[in-house]
Formats: structure tokens, C-alpha cells, sequence
């Protein structure tokens, strides 16, 4: 059973809880990696130790944009399980000096590697969700929010990752 609460119920805070109740009516369970969702004003989204999710207002102007987000927590949940070390040494090999920095890299080099692999997933669980031309959508606006350079080296590299991460792929 999944359970959503919102810290310090504010309008917007309960209408993300609202869509997200919706979103998950019809949500593929296989893709459900924690039941514990917390969603909190101005929070930056993060997986550990509860998957929490920020009152952003794009959230309710297009709830798919919410959708990828919630992936994107989940996939990090998923990975927990799994051994990335070979993964990750694939990828520094063949993106060696990978960039740091928020908006368009994560905090560190390890990180930004990592989530070559979490943004991978998630766009690729999303598109059999929603299908391609949504998620294309959802990648346009990525693209320009954060992790950018992240998301456009997912996206021009796509192939690629998608036989590297076969085997982990959900």
C-alpha cells in the first residue's frame, strides 16, 4: 500500500498529493520500489531515506513532468539492490572528466555517472508508461530544468546505454 503525506499541508503540497493518488491508480506496480512518499514545500526531490518530492508548480501544469520525477526517485530505490560497479567503471571509461555541478551535472563526479544510469531508466520506464511522444515531451523540459548535460548525453547517446544497461533495464 502506498502512502503519501504531505509535511505542513499547504494548498499546492495537496494538490501534488492529489495527482500523484491519480497518477498512481494506474501505476505498473513492477515499477514500485517504496511505498513511503513524503511530499514537503520547496523540497528538493530525493530518494533516501524517504522518497520526497518538492511542491513545484510545473507539477500541477503537467503532471507527467511529476510522473518523471517520482521515476526518477524510484529508480534510485531500485538501484540500492544492484551491484553499478561495473556499470559505473564503463562509464567513466568512456565519459572520462565528466562534469559537476547543479544544473547541469550532479554534485559529484560519482553522482553525475550514477545518474547517467538513474536518468537512463527513468526515461525509459516513462516512455512505456506514457509512450514516446509524452516523454519525449517530458525530455524537452528536462533538458532546460536540471541535470542538463546529463539528460542530453542520455538523449544523444541513447543506443549506446541501452545495450550497456540491458541487463538492469526494468
Amino acid at each position: 500500500m502506498i502512502k503519501i503525506s504531505v509535511k505542513k499541508s499547504s494548498t499546492l503540497g495537496l494538490q501534488i498529493q492529489e495527482i500523484l493518488n491519480n497518477l498512481l491508480t494506474d501505476y505498473p506496480k513492477k515499477y514500485l520500489f517504496t511505498n513511503d512518499i513524503k511530499i514537503e514545500e520547496n523540497a528538493i526531490p530525493h530518494s533516501h531515506p524517504v522518497l520526497t518530492i518538492g511542491t513545484r508548480a510545473i507539477y500541477t501544469k503537467n503532471p507527467d513532468i511529476l510522473l518523471s520525477t517520482f521515476l526518477h526517485e524510484q529508480v534510485h530505490w531500485y538501484l540500492t539492490k544492484l551491484d553499478l560497479s561495473e556499470y559505473l567503471k564503463i562509464l567513466e571509461s568512456r565519459y572520462p572528466n565528466i562534469g559537476v555541478g547543479f544544473p547541469n551535472w550532479a554534485a559529484t563526479q560519482h553522482s553525475s555517472y550514477l545518474h547517467i544510469i538513474v536518468n537512463f531508466l527513468e526515461l525509459n520506464i516513462l516512455e512505456k508508461i506514457i509512450g514516446r511522444e509524452r516523454t519525449q515531451k517530458v525530455f524537452d523540459f528536462l533538458v532546460t530544468d536540471h541535470y542538463k548535460e546529463i539528460y542530453n548525453l542520455v538523449r544523444k547517446d541513447s543506443k549506446t546505454l541501452k545495450d550497456l544497461l540491458n541487463p538492469i533495464l526494468v
